[in-house]
């Protein structure tokens, strides 16, 4: 497992599944996001059986990017009945799809920064490239300025998205992001 720390995605490995410390630390840390890789050759049945358990012991909100035998893993957990939602949740959807669609170098806008989320996994996807996050309110933009702060290629402006064709950049945008929820 690479260092885990809040606000990043972390890869894991299959065989990290089982290892009770690794479980501990994925909870205390509370990652954005988790990729698990397949590492060694188990038997499929015993795998889906061990990333079950494994999703059943993090925390629900971290978003798992990737795994092997996924749909084989959900139906697992509906029949325990323990599915929370995990590949039918629209944020777990967007967020999978995103992060195989944008590299490191591309520009990527958040139209509605809200609690700065969706701003700080985008930042975390495009290292070398840019993020241009949008809110009309100062609470949001102050909660973002926070959980961006290691990250000097994030631009964040307080005003409305509809203001973002007025950007003068040196390539396209990859992709736009509107999460419509509110900021309370």
């Amino acid at each position: 497992m690479n260092q885990a720390t809040k606000n990043e995605i972390i890869n894991i490995t299959t065989s990290d599944v089982t290892n009770l410390e690794v479980i501990n630390t994925i909870n205390k840390t509370q990652p954005n996001s988790l990729k698990i890789t397949l590492d060694h050759n188990v038997h499929p049945e015993e795998l889906i059986k061990n990333l079950t358990n494994f999703l059943e012991s993090i925390n629900p909100n971290i978003v798992v990017l990737d795994m092997p035998y996924l749909n084989e893993v959900q139906l697992n957990l509906k029949v325990r009945h323990t599915y929370q939602g995990f590949n039918k949740s629209i944020l777990n959807y967007v967020r999978r799809e995103i992060s195989q669609t944008v590299t490191k170098d591309d520009y990527v806008i958040d139209a509605t920064i809200g609690n700065g989320n969706d701003t700080l996994f985008l930042a975390t996807l495009v290292t070398n490239g840019k993020v241009f996050g949008y809110d009309i309110q100062k609470a949001a933009i102050m909660a973002t300025k926070e959980k961006v702060k290691d990250f000097p290629n994030v631009y964040l402006y307080q005003e409305s998205h509809e203001n973002m064709i007025n950007l003068k950049l040196d390539k396209k945008i990859k992709i736009i992001l509107f999460n419509l929820g509110y900021l309370p």
